[in-house]
């Protein structure tokens, strides 16, 4: 036999003779399946305690502002906003929004109108000038600040300014109103089969089309292919082209007039509606964040 083995046995024998006669072990920690329990239920808190160094046995008093020495889990939940994704999402909502245009069904005929009332005022005024003058024998510098006032009524009702030239050109020939139809005539031709525009179009717009809303019905549509509506820009080269077709027959100063007018008096009937744009994209917004909400 080992006489280690002999001397480690010798020793427990003393200790436990030891033990029995001083009864340091109760008598029902000596159950050796007890012993074994202990042993376990002992190994398994320290082992907790060396795998868990961070537990807390106080619950600690943190303030605002303060630096919290370890990482601390709240008692509830908490919304953080990620700044960096939700601006990205708005700007995809907004990239979806189409954009509004008003569409005015009606300005090219009261555009017509103020043309027609225009030339058929002067004209009445003009034969009546002419009549005080023959009657009266007007001095040249009365005819001339007759002649303005007449250049500033006609302006008034049309609307727009006139050049002196184009002023003399109507002049010379009485303000007639077949010229009026004329005018009326070469602004139809352009106007009347198209929406037009002084807007220059978004690669969105181009991409994923437009809302056009009559103001006349209220109604909206949605436009894809922009090709058809004109810009106020081509509107000279158009003008030019109808007016050799429609008045090639009149004296190129009746033609140049005719031109120069219709060009002023041509306004977009297509406009872009900001506030209603604006109002479709704060919809779609808020839509899609309540969408978003019920889905969470």
């Amino acid at each position: 036999m080992n006489p280690m083995d002999t001397a480690t046995n010798k020793a427990l024998k003393i200790l436990k003779d030891k033990s029995r006669k001083l009864r340091i072990i109760p008598e029902f920690a000596r159950n050796t399946l007890l012993q074994k329990w202990a042993i376990v239920v002992c190994l398994g808190l320290i082992l907790s305690l060396l795998l868990s160094p961070r537990i807390h046995f106080s619950r600690p008093d943190y303030k605002v502002g303060m630096i919290a020495i370890h990482d601390v889990k709240a008692d509830r939940d908490f919304l953080v906003e990620d700044r960096v994704s939700t601006e990205q999402k708005k700007m995809e909502i907004l990239a979806d929004v189409k954009t509004v245009y008003d569409y005015d069904s009606d300005l090219q005929t009261q555009t017509e109108t103020n043309l027609n009332k225009a030339f058929l005022a002067i004209e009445e005024s003009y034969l009546r000038f002419e009549n005080e003058n023959e009657s009266e024998n007007l001095s040249d510098a009365a005819k001339q600040r007759t002649l303005m006032q007449a250049q500033r009524y006609f302006e008034k009702y049309l609307g727009i300014p006139l050049t002196n030239d184009a002023f003399e050109i109507l002049h010379r020939y009485h303000f007639s109103s077949s010229i009026a139809k004329k005018i009326s005539k070469l602004m139809g031709s352009v106007i009347r089969p198209a929406w037009i525009t002084n807007v220059t179009f978004l690669k969105q717009d181009l991409e994923k089309g437009i809302i056009i809303r009559d103001l006349k019905t209220l109604s909206e549509k949605e436009m894809k292919n922009l090709a058809s509506i004109r810009h106020m820009n081509h509107m000279e080269v158009l003008l030019l082209r109808k007016a050799n077709q429609l008045m090639r027959y009149d004296r190129a100063d009746i033609r140049k007039v005719g031109i120069s007018l219709a060009k002023k008096m041509i306004q977009p009937n297509l406009t872009f509606n900001k506030s209603a744009t604006d109002l479709k994209k704060q919809y779609e917004t808020a839509y899609r964040k309540q969408a978003e909400k019920s889905k969470a």
